[in-house]
């Protein structure tokens, strides 16, 4: 029983941390983006100034 208590708790950890690996990794490609976004924003202004 205390086994059962114990796999459901490692299983509810598991997917607790497969959560945060997804939020971490949607984090990291919108900041990305953005990255990428304000960079390219910077290159149009040089060449349209």
């Amino acid at each position: 029983m205390q086994a059962l208590g114990g796999s459901q708790a490692a299983v509810r950890q598991r997917e607790k941390l497969k959560r945060w690996g997804w939020l971490v990794l949607i984090w990291l490609l919108s900041v990305g983006a953005l990255g990428a976004v304000a960079w390219l924003l910077r290159r149009l202004q040089y060449v349209l100034h």
